[in-house]
């Protein structure tokens, strides 16, 4: 779907495009970018008026945001059940949670890399990378915590293996799947299941605490940890969301609701980076609840009965995954959809999730049996990355309107004309994007408009 199309929500980024000035654009001599202002007759200032940011956001993507690049079955890796996934601290390689332990495989094109030889035969359902100590924690149903070591210059696993049990109910209390796994700034580990049973593991002595149980809890629809905080959400079916401190063991009811929790998934709530809000999946849609509010600051359309959801590295934006299979990647300075995956996965079941990679160019959507893998278009990219400034974006709207469809040969070669008359002007502008978004722009327009020439 093109992205032209899927963008008639972006009338609200201006407020996100007024703020993308830099010290770049400012230190520019005028004469490189003030006839742009001139082409478009507008004020040559470091705010753009608000009608031509938002005719540049209507335009910007004429190509698609994601690409997708490579879908695996996990029967090719000679495994039957993918439960999680997680990116390695550099984004090269992916780790899948499978019926018998993790296994990598590379990012860039799904190709095999690696699986432990030494590790407890169990169903790998959660997965964390600890970038400090180049160790990959693998939870599973058998409350173990493995610890596999990776090579620094391969990247590969290392001939050892750390298990750990951290508890031994008895009969059907022994099996409890572990779906969460956070690390805090003491780099101790917090493991937690569905049900509400939450340990800490200390990386240093080794040793498993349990901190709380909330089994005997049967309203608990699913959990989440914040990042580096000992501070756990909890989502109860009824809609009552609960923040509880883990040292303490105060809970706070935080926001109730009339409105049912989405209970059949256990990735119903979660925190964003900063902690400041919590992502609830109701049965009605998605919503964000202000943790200092403690009130909804924002619910996204057309996310009914929502069975996944997650916040990229930076926050920025949002993936959300419902019961139809359908895949949304909101942004949340808009709290808009900008582009949807439909009919992409056809088995949706508990493993269907995605991901962010760390660098946020690559989403990675699972389901029990597939991984597939999708690019971000590195202009769009680099726009949503806060790096763009004003002239930069009226030099890409200047190439959209000069090799759009929708302009007449004609009238082409007639505004074609500014790419001779300020060649100079243009070249600098050009050379002020990164590498990369120099060469998809070369690829994509450039070269394929014949205009590629100007600026080599």
């Amino acid at each position: 779907m093109k992205f032209y199309i899927l963008l008639n929500h972006f009338c609200f980024f201006s407020m996100f495009v007024g703020s993308m000035t830099s010290s770049y654009a400012m230190e520019r001599s005028k004469n490189s970018s003030t006839f742009l202002y001139e082409y478009y007759g507008i004020p040559n200032s470091p705010v753009i008026p608000v009608e031509i940011r938002k005719e540049i956001f209507f335009q910007l993507f004429s190509l698609q945001l994601y690409d997708k690049y490579g879908s695996f079955f996990i029967e090719d890796y000679g495994k039957e059940v993918i439960y999680c996934a997680t990116f390695t601290h550099d984004s090269s390689k992916i780790a899948l949670g499978t019926n018998t332990g993790p296994l990598l495989i590379n990012a860039d094109d799904g190709t095999f890399v690696d699986t432990p030889t030494l590790c407890i035969p169990a169903h790998n359902t959660a997965l964390l990378f600890d970038k400090e100590t180049n160790t990959l924690f693998s939870g599973s149903e058998r409350n173990h915590l493995d610890i596999y070591g990776l090579t620094s210059d391969t990247g590969t696993f290392k001939n050892d293996c750390d298990s750990r049990e951290y508890t031994t109910p008895l009969g059907p209390e022994r099996i409890r799947p572990t779906y969460y796994l956070a690390q805090m700034l003491s780099g101790s580990l917090l493991i937690g299941n569905k049900w509400g049973n939450v340990h800490l593991y200390d990386t240093t002595t080794k040793i498993v605490d349990t901190l709380l149980d909330f089994s005997f809890d049967s309203s608990l629809a699913g959990i989440c940890f914040s990042k580096e905080t000992p501070l756990m959400a909890c989502a109860h079916k009824s809609g009552k969301i609960e923040l509880v401190d883990l040292i303490t063991k105060q809970r706070e009811t935080v926001h109730e609701s009339l409105i049912t929790i989405t209970s059949d998934s256990h990735k119903n709530i979660c925190f964003s980076p900063a902690n400041k809000y919590l992502l609830i999946l109701y049965k009605t849609g998605t919503v964000l609840l202000d943790t200092i509010t403690k009130k909804i600051s924002a619910a996204f359309e057309n996310t009914e009965n929502a069975v996944f959801a997650k916040f990229s590295p930076s926050g920025r934006l949002l993936v959300i995954g419902d019961s139809l299979g359908k895949v949304r990647i909101i942004t949340t300075s808009t709290r808009q959809c900008i582009t949807m995956f439909s009919g992409t996965h056809d088995e949706v079941d508990s493993s269907f999730g995605g991901l962010f990679s760390p660098d946020e160019a690559t989403l990675v959507i699972t389901t029990n049996k597939m991984v597939s893998l999708w690019k971000l278009n590195p202009l769009a990219l680099y726009v949503l990355s806060n790096e763009v400034n004003p002239e930069q974006l009226l030099f890409i709207k200047l190439l959209i309107d000069v090799t759009g469809k929708c302009i007449c040969k004609k009238e082409r070669l007639k505004e074609a004309e500014v790419f001779t008359k300020y060649r100079t002007e243009l070249k600098e502008i050009f050379y002020s994007f990164d590498e990369t978004v120099r060469t998809f722009l070369m690829e994509k327009i450039l070269t394929k408009n014949k205009i590629n020439q100007i600026f080599e």
